[in-house]
């Protein structure tokens, strides 16, 4: 097996992780990219230092609005201590900055310091606006009550959408799941995880993302994965693309090479 550079000159290379979820297309062939949409995201708060958030909050910035309800001593039992600032720098994985790099980090030329990526990449929409809504201290969970106004106070700010990446067990009627629809039915897109417990079941599904005005968002793993076969001499064998090989580049071409015969030549990509 060898590699070849491609001749063929690659305009989106920096989208190549976007290929098999359609973001890519809605790019290059929509021009979708985010510009004008504001996304409230409730979690943790979020890291805007970040330079690929933008490394600033406020009007101007890549998140520009927000609050933080809680402090940084909640931990479900403390009593909350809000402020004008929803940064995250305490909390054990920063969920929300997280959260925030799926939508909107532009990573594409990022070569700062100890913020330096090996690979550039950006979010599904990088010309968005956040909003970080901090619901949840440096440990710790986060109260109904809580969760509820930030969803109210993200619908009074503007947001076109507001992502709860979070949730807990409840029914379509519990009190969050009411409020997920009343703002839903408001006009504002509301995401929320449908939880980490699809083994239990179809009614698994937590609150708030059974509201019946919500979309609940959840991943699924293939139990069964189809095959890649390569042709030698009229005879099909099954093979495996392997791990990142730092050999490759994305869109080089792997030349399949038995007995110096070519059998087959394709693009390489990185998702």
């Amino acid at each position: 097996v060898s590699s070849a550079p491609n001749t063929a000159p690659n305009t989106n290379a920096v989208d190549d992780i976007h290929l098999l979820t359609g973001v890519r297309d809605a790019r290059t062939k929509l021009n979708l990219r985010g510009d004008g949409i504001k996304i409230a995201v409730i979690d943790t708060g979020v890291y805007y230092l970040h330079p690929a958030l933008g490394g600033c909050f406020g009007p101007g910035c890549k998140v520009a609005f927000g609050y933080d309800f809680v402090g940084d001593s909640l931990d479900g039992i403390e009593v909350p201590v809000p402020d004008a600032d929803p940064l995250d720098n305490c909390s054990s994985d920063s969920h929300g900055t997280h959260v925030a790099g799926i939508i909107a980090a532009n990573a594409s030329n990022l070569s700062i310091g100890t913020f330096a990526t090996q690979y550039p990449f950006t979010g599904v929409a990088p010309e968005v606006t956040i909003g970080a809504y901090r619901v949840f201290g440096c440990s710790g969970g986060a109260g109904v009550d809580i969760i509820a106004a930030a969803m109210y106070q993200a619908a009074d700010d503007g947001a076109h959408i507001i992502n709860l990446s979070l949730g807990g067990p409840g029914l379509v009627d519990s009190f969050l799941a009411r409020a997920a629809s009343a703002v839903s039915a408001a006009g504002h897109i509301v995401l929320a995880s449908a939880g980490n417990d699809g083994q239990a079941g179809i009614f698994a599904v937590g609150i708030p993302a059974v509201g019946t005005e919500v979309l609940a968002v959840a991943s699924f793993d293939n139990t069964v994965m189809p095959s890649l076969l390569m042709n030698v001499d009229s005879v099909s064998y099954p093979y495996s693309t392997g791990q990142l090989n730092s050999s490759f580049n994305s869109q080089e071409t792997l030349h399949v090479i038995v007995n110096g015969k070519c059998y087959s030549s394709f693009p390489i990509y990185f998702l």
